[in-house]
């Protein structure tokens, strides 16, 4: 038989409690840290099981959860946070509403709040963008301040540092773009946009080419495709303006 608590000699905060039937708990730095019974397995704060954190992650906001390693590792006073794999959200600091799943998903993020990154590095340079989404390997990957973008795929969107309210999907769609109000959807569409603003590419490299040109509508794969800077063009078909370098351009069919 032994008593109710077993006190470390030298150190009063820490000790080995019984405070019920068939249970026991673990105290440390005056609070209790573990408690273990016939029903339950309570562990009080982060636990680290082979270097992965599992979790509030740092300050212990009630409302944030972390699990992989140094996941949540900066946060300060960020709420309504989930950090999921290595170093997802690390320097989080008082940003809120953030979801990060995969290896350093979010990982720069400090202000930006309401992204959601799914995939190894999306989302990797954030760190005041807000209400992005970037799902796959890289999304949005290089981004800093850009906002309102949704990206899907492998590396969609991803040099882009500044653009707003774009949307990119499919395998490096709108891979370089940093202008605003762009729409990309299929392999490598609007590739290397970087400036081009109020853009449209549907289809497989559609605008591929475009850097700099506006108010561009290209629909079928390669539509609109060599072209660097023309603008207020029309493209719909397959190759539809494959090689047009003038401005105002309708191409509608097959070829055209």
């Amino acid at each position: 038989t032994i008593p109710d608590k077993i006190i470390h000699s030298g150190d009063p905060n820490t000790a080995i409690r019984f405070p019920g039937n068939d249970e026991f708990s673990v105290e440390c730095n005056g609070g209790e840290s573990l408690r273990i019974s016939s029903s339950d397995f309570i562990v009080s704060k982060d636990a680290t099981i082979q270097g992965v954190t599992f979790g509030r992650g740092n300050s212990d906001v009630i409302s944030n959860t972390a699990s992989g390693r140094v996941a949540l590792f900066s946060n300060t006073s960020g709420t309504q946070n989930t950090a999921t794999g290595n170093a997802a959200l690390y320097y989080n600091e008082g940003a809120s509403k953030n979801s990060a799943f995969g290896y350093q998903a979010l990982y720069k993020n400090e202000t930006g709040s309401s992204n959601i990154a799914f995939g190894s590095s999306a989302l990797n340079d954030n760190t005041t963008g807000a209400q992005n989404i970037a799902i796959g390997v890289l999304a949005q990957g290089e981004n800093t301040s850009g906002s309102n973008n949704v990206t899907i795929g492998f590396q969609a969107g991803y040099l882009g540092t500044t653009g707003n309210n774009y949307t990119a999907v499919g395998y490096q769609a709108a891979r370089s773009n940093t202008a605003n109000n762009t729409v990309a959807l299929g392999y490598q569409a609007l590739f290397a946009n970087t400036n081009g603003v109020a853009n449209t590419a549907t289809g497989m490299q559609s605008l591929y080419s475009n850097v700099s040109g506006d108010f561009n509508v290209a629909i079928g794969s390669l539509a609109c495709s060599v072209s660097t800077a023309t603008s207020n063009c029309t493209a719909v078909g397959y190759s539809a303006a494959k090689k047009n370098t003038a401005s105002g351009t309708t191409a509608i069919g097959y070829q055209a």
